[in-house]
């Protein structure tokens, strides 16, 4: 078992998610742009950068050390994401697949009759 002096800290990671126009060719669309042991520095660093709205999304990862099973544990701990585009995007999906079972309902009916 470890003792407190040599558990590692726990460590608050910055990650921005690029606008698919904004990405390289060969590269991924996120990348990470700070790490610290503080919760209220990672917070504050991500809202700034989601204030300025460059980004698709911003989120705040947290990594420690579970003394319980003796493993690292990376987590998402905040997201900052624009929920008007998360919801419009919802929408249009639903709405999609919607059409698409009435259509193939009515693609349906001559080959099985009515219901």
């Amino acid at each position: 078992m470890l003792s407190s002096a040599s558990m590692p800290e726990t460590e608050y990671s910055v990650y921005v998610y690029l606008y698919p126009e904004d990405i390289e060719s060969g590269y991924t669309d996120w990348e990470m742009r700070a790490v610290t042991g503080s919760i209220d520095d990672a917070v504050q660093q991500a809202q700034a950068l989601f204030d300025t709205r460059d980004f698709k999304k911003v989120e705040v990862k947290k990594k420690y050390f579970d003394i319980k099973y003796s493993r690292v544990v990376d987590a998402t701990f905040k997201v900052f994401q624009d929920k008007r585009r998360a919801s419009r995007r919802s929408s249009v999906m639903a709405l999609l697949g919607l059409s698409c079972f009435v259509c193939l309902g009515l693609i349906l009916v001559p080959f099985i009759g009515g219901f």
